[in-house]
């Protein structure tokens, strides 16, 4: 393996586990459920999970489009253009957080419509949804902080942003559940 090869993987290795550790904050959510009596709650939990999933996803821009302008910009070495690329990228992840908390009556009730359910189901997840849906201005700001990470192919700070995030949720699960 030449150095290039080398390179390359001490780039994508951390990438990669810092991407599958994204659904993590979801299937914790629902193991933690899981020990408890109702079945609807888990279905609720993981339902209310995908349709977060659907939503940020939808929102990967923010993350795609801030590294690949911070990295145009770090390799030109101008870290001025590189902290306005993350100012007004935390801004619009901030206000579109805002948005899908203003909207998430809506996006929950269609979300959960689309899926299907039970009435438990739907109830709960509805439920789930609107506590949860106040961590967005926090989940696309760190979303585009990765994305910042990343063009200044700074690979290991995004992985632990990303276990932090999981072990916090984690924690928080096992105390408020």
């Amino acid at each position: 393996m030449n150095s290039l090869d080398r390179r390359i993987l001490s780039l994508a290795v951390p990438n990669i586990l810092a991407a599958l550790s994204t659904p993590l904050i979801g299937i914790a959510d629902t193991a933690m459920i899981g020990h408890l009596p109702e079945v609807a709650f888990m279905g609720a939990v993981s339902t209310a999970s995908l349709i977060f999933n659907g939503v940020f996803w939808c929102l990967a821009f923010l993350r795609m489009g801030t590294t690949a302008l911070v990295a145009q910009y770090s390799g030109a070495e101008d870290r001025r253009q590189s902290a306005g690329v993350l100012y007004r990228s935390l801004i619009v992840a901030v206000c579109l957080g805002m948005g899908i908390v203003a909207a998430s009556g809506w996006i929950s009730r269609i979300g959960f419509e689309l899926a299907g359910g039970s009435f438990q189901v739907q109830h709960w997840g509805i439920r789930y949804f609107a506590i949860r849906v106040w961590e967005a201005p926090l989940a696309l700001s760190i979303m585009t902080l990765n994305g910042f990470f990343l063009g200044t192919a700074n690979v290991i700070a995004p992985l632990w942003v990303m276990t932090v995030a999981n072990l916090v949720n984690i924690g928080a699960d096992y105390v408020l559940i």
